[in-house]
């Protein structure tokens, strides 16, 4: 990541899409992870000087251990990169004739989808219907709309996964609810491999990075539409008015996939002067 940046010189931000720290999350903001999961594992000079946006995983949230990451962003502790302003919230990027170029809406996917246990509590039931409300407010009501919108969660909304404790996180169920919202991309973390599926209508699915250490033995399909390899690594997106590009890169560095989002279909319902 560091030596892409290095190469680019043009590196924004970065976002952690949860299970940040592995396997029951971090109990205070002084826990000795701080700096072995995150200070000291993102410490090349162009990662020191970029924020890091945060979303929970369901790791992070085993043993009620989530407020500590709150707790860190808002003490400003430690190099003061990480960033979350609540379980979910949103920031918008960038300014482009007066738009915001991007605006991303951070999802915590554990308490809008829980499924670890057989019942959902009165606080996710309630969070569930508040972060449904806040997708509908951020990307259908807000009158400065983005050029694009992008969801950043944990949990995917579509993927090709075979693992049965997998697929019972995939939130298809809201797909129209994005469909609706006009969301262009989102960006997920919980497949065990990395993944871009491109569906006619739908915001483009981007798996990330691969799963860490627990790999999923999946077909590996490569076509214009859909990306689909089990294998370790990070993603890449790039974002101007006409476009968005997401890069998918292997462990080492090296570039295993690419995948475009043109604005041209959302232009022809803007004015000439959107350019």
């Amino acid at each position: 990541m560091e030596a892409i940046a290095a190469e680019r010189k043009n590196m924004g931000f970065t976002v952690l899409l949860g299970d940040n720290f592995y396997p029951k999350g971090v109990p205070s903001t002084t826990d000795r992870q701080w700096k072995t999961k995150f200070e000291h594992l993102y410490r090349g000079p162009y990662q020191l000087a970029v924020p890091f946006f945060v979303v929970f995983g369901n790791h992070d949230r085993q043993g009620n251990n989530a407020e500590a990451q709150l707790k860190y962003a808002e003490d400003n502790v430690g190099s003061g990169r990480w960033e979350i302003d609540a379980p979910f919230y949103s920031r918008d990027f960038g300014e482009v004739d007066g738009r915001p170029l991007v605006r991303i809406v951070f999802l915590d996917s554990v308490l809008l989808y829980n499924v670890d246990t057989g019942e959902k509590s009165k606080q996710e039931e309630t969070t569930r219907e508040e972060q449904l409300e806040f997708i509908r407010t951020s990307f259908l009501e807000d009158e400065e709309q983005p050029y694009w919108q992008i969801v950043a969660s944990h949990y995917p909304f579509r993927s090709e996964t075979q693992h049965p404790f997998s697929q019972k996180r995939v939130m298809r169920d809201l797909l129209p609810l994005l469909k609706e919202a006009g969301v262009d991309l989102v960006i997920s973390s919980n497949d065990r491999f990395q993944q871009v599926l491109d569906r006619p209508g739908e915001p483009l699915h981007v798996s990330t990075n691969g799963g860490g250490s627990k790999l999923e033995s999946i077909e590996a399909v490569e076509t214009s539409s859909e990306f689909i390899k089990s294998q370790n690594g990070f993603a890449a997106v790039s974002v101007t008015s006409d476009r968005i590009l997401v890069e998918l890169y292997r462990y080492d560095g090296s570039l295993a996939y690419s995948a475009n989002r043109l604005f041209q279909e959302k232009a022809r319902e803007e004015t000439a002067d959107i350019r």
